[in-house]
């Protein structure tokens, strides 16, 4: 029994105390590689233990608790600021804290890397994208200029809502209009101007509303006409849309609702559309954005609205493109032709109406393969087979 006391004895003798373990012992670990502008708090105090056990874990890297827990046992402030934010940047609400941050030295904030590429290596498309004219920032690389990178008010995570970002730099334009008597202290800068880039000087939008682009301010602000007729008078082939049974027509007595989704004055699209079609319907359809978020498969097309729905009016549910079928065949063409049975002639016995593609798919998101809105094991089956 004494030679057992004598072991533990010279096992507490040869084991460090805690944060003094010297992990580049052997040379497992390099001390170069832990160094950098900033080191990591736990990494400067060498207490490599905050963050890792020294000999086993359940998780990678033997960490002490799972990325981003173990990030929010000492960032306590920073996610309660998250939960109460608006709109977070995906990659903090997924915790794929590494996604940005390196863990243990690194530049200024512990970015992975420096200055735009590091925005780039998710936004790849504005890395390829090249204008005749630049915003400075932009074309410096200082994202951060414009955009908070974890989370904020806007969904492009501005600084500051509306002209109020652009005030920053651009005190000046506030009190000297260039818009003449049409100016308005709420003119949102963004809905004219890319923040980007433009082949337009002064970052005009590529695409111009006619009158706006003739400087034919009048037709529009001195035409006497008001709401939505004010846009009708021009364009009459679109008034017939909005007398379907499926529309977006909204009652607007003196601000056209148009102006909802669509820029009066200068767009980066052909349609005028004032941002990308995923981003001006969620503005209103929010529950579509929570689906997607809460589901495990999504169609490949989400986003992509105008694919499959009008945006004006439809005389389908859904301001669809076509029936239940019609639209989804358009890209599924074989569907229908070997799998079950669908058409006006079969009927749903819970319903009685008739099968389509959306009785058994939910293209919107749902937490089963092929977006089926039950498994497709036994579960979506039985709902109508129910002798099996």
């Amino acid at each position: 029994m004494r030679w057992v006391w004598l072991v533990l004895l010279g096992l507490l003798w040869v084991t460090p105390a805690p944060g003094a373990v010297n992990c580049f012992n052997g040379g497992c670990h390099r001390p170069g590689a832990f160094k950098g502008a900033v080191q990591h708090g736990p990494v400067k105090e060498a207490r490599c233990e905050r963050c890792h056990f020294p000999h086993v874990s359940r998780y990678a890297h033997l960490l002490r608790r799972p990325i981003p827990d173990l990030c929010y046992e000492c960032h306590k402030d920073f996610r309660e600021r998250m939960l109460r934010a608006t709109w977070v940047h995906l990659p903090v609400k997924r915790g794929a804290c590494g996604r940005c941050h390196q863990p243990h030295a690194g530049p200024k904030g512990l970015l992975a890397s420096s200055g735009a590429e590091l925005c780039f290596n998710c936004h790849r498309n504005l890395r390829k994208v090249s204008y005749r004219v630049t915003h400075a920032p932009f074309k410096r690389g200082q994202c951060l200029a414009c955009h908070r990178a974890h989370f904020g008010k806007t969904r492009p995570l501005l600084r500051q809502e509306g002209a109020g970002v652009c005030y920053r730099c651009h005190e000046k334009e506030r009190t000297v209009s260039l818009h003449g008597r049409y100016a308005r202290s709420d003119m949102d800068c963004l809905l004219c101007h890319n923040p980007h880039g433009s082949d337009r000087p002064h970052l005009v939008r590529n695409f111009l509303h006619e009158p706006y682009g003739k400087k034919a301010c009048g037709e529009c602000h001195e035409s006497g006409r008001s709401g939505v007729e004010m846009c009708l008078s021009c364009h009459r082939d679109r008034k017939s849309d909005f007398l379907k049974v499926h529309t977006h027509y909204m009652r607007s007595d003196r601000r056209p609702f148009c102006v909802n989704c669509h820029s009066p004055h200068a767009s980066d699209n052909r349609i005028l559309l004032r941002g990308s079609p995923d981003w001006l319907c969620i503005r209103c359809h929010r529950e579509a954005l929570v689906q997607k978020r809460e589901s495990l498969h999504i169609h490949p097309a989400w986003g992509r609205c105008l694919d499959c729905h009008e945006g004006h009016g439809s005389r389908f549910a859904g301001m669809l493109k076509g029936d239940a079928i019609a639209v989804c065949v358009r890209c599924h063409k074989t569907q229908g032709k070997f799998t079950h049975p669908i058409g006006e002639k079969v009927k749903d016995p819970r319903t009685g109406q008739s099968l389509t593609c959306v009785t058994c798919h939910d293209p919107m998101g749902t937490p089963f393969k092929y977006e089926l809105r039950l498994s497709g094991e036994a579960s979506l089956c039985l709902e109508c087979h129910k002798g099996y």
